[in-house]
């Protein structure tokens, strides 16, 4: 059994010198805030979901109610004057 399924969530990008900028929920989910933050005023768009059977068994319940396994998104957005 693969214990990673990678999920693309949009159109693949062509990346050119990539930056990763990772926020991760830890107090306050400082981390976590920061990075949604940027997402959105980037208007980044999200290219993968990444599942794993190795993460912690637990899930969330999204704003419509229903159960959302554990995951890591994937998000890509361009810097103005970039091509």
């Amino acid at each position: 059994m693969k214990t990673w399924q990678l999920k693309l969530a949009g159109k693949k990008p062509k990346l050119r010198d990539p930056v990763l900028v990772e926020g991760l929920p830890g107090i306050a989910n400082v981390g976590k805030v920061a990075v949604d933050f940027m997402i959105d005023e980037l208007k980044a768009k999200k290219i993968y979901d990444i599942f794993s059977y190795t993460f912690p068994h637990s899930v969330f319940v999204n704003e419509d109610n229903l159960v959302e396994l554990p995951s890591i998104e994937i998000f890509c957005a361009r810097n103005k004057g970039s091509k």
